[in-house]
C-alpha cells in the first residue's frame, strides 16, 4: 500500500494498492495459487478496497506496484532532510536549502533509476526538481496548492529519532544506493562479458 499524507486531488490517488490478475499466475518461485486460495485472495482484496474507500480515502489498483513504490520513494527522500531539520514538514521545506538537500537526493536517484531502466510512476515527478529549486517566496504559495500538509506533520523519520527508534534510512536511501550497485555490477559483468567475446 502506497499512501499521500496530503488530500486527494483529481486523477491522484490517495493510496495505491498492488491489484491482482484476472487468474493465477506462477511467482518468483514458479508457483501457483490453487483456485481456492486465488479467489479468496481476490475477495480478500475487494473487501479492503471496499473498505478503504469507505473512509473517503481514494483508492487505485494498480497492476504494476513497483513503478508506484520507486515514484513514492522519490517523496520519501524527505525524510531524512525533515529529520536534520527536526521541524515540521511544512516548515522545512519552506526553507530553501532543505528543499535543495532533497532536490540532490532526488537527482540522485533518478539519474540511478534511470542507469536501470525505472520509470517511476507519479504525476509530478518531471517537474519535482524544478519546483524544489524555486525561491521561498515562488514556492510556498506553489506548495500550498500541489503539496498541501497538515503544519504539525512530520515525516516518519523524524519522530523515530524523537523517539530513540531505530530509523527507515536504510529502507530509503539504502535502496537507491542498493540499485546502483546492482547496476554497477550488471555494468561489469557487461563489459567483461564483450571484452571475453572480443577476445575470441
Amino acid at each position: 500500500i502506497i499512501r499521500r499524507c496530503t488530500p486527494a486531488k483529481p486523477g491522484m490517488p490517495c493510496v495505491g494498492v498492488h491489484d491482482l490478475p484476472a487468474r493465477a499466475i506462477p511467482d518468483g518461485a514458479g508457483l501457483v495459487d490453487h483456485p481456492s486460495v486465488f479467489a479468496a485472495k481476490k475477495a480478500n482484496l475487494a473487501a479492503f478496497v471496499e473498505a478503504t474507500r469507505e473512509t473517503g480515502l481514494v483508492v487505485s489498483l494498480e497492476r504494476d506496484i513497483l513503478p508506484v513504490q520507486y515514484g513514492k520513494l522519490l517523496i520519501n527522500l524527505q525524510s531524512p532532510v525533515n529529520a536534520i531539520s527536526g521541524a515540521p514538514v511544512p516548515t522545512t521545506l519552506s526553507r530553501r536549502r532543505f528543499r535543495m538537500a532533497w532536490r540532490a537526493l532526488v537527482l540522485e536517484a533518478l539519474d540511478v533509476y534511470r542507469a536501470c531502466g525505472i520509470k517511476p510512476a507519479r504525476p509530478y515527478v518531471p517537474f519535482l526538481p524544478f519546483v524544489l529549486a524555486l525561491p521561498d517566496w515562488a514556492y510556498n504559495p506553489v506548495a500550498t496548492a500541489l503539496f498541501p500538509l497538515d503544519p504539525r506533520c512530520k515525516s516518519s523519520m523524524l519522530q523515530d529519532c524523537e523517539t530513540g527508534r531505530t530509523t527507515e534510512i536504510d529502507a530509503l536511501c539504502g535502496e537507491i544506493v542498493r540499485l546502483a550497485r546492482r547496476n554497477a555490477n550488471r555494468a561489469r559483468d557487461e563489459e567483461a562479458g564483450a571484452g571475453g567475446e572480443g577476445g575470441k
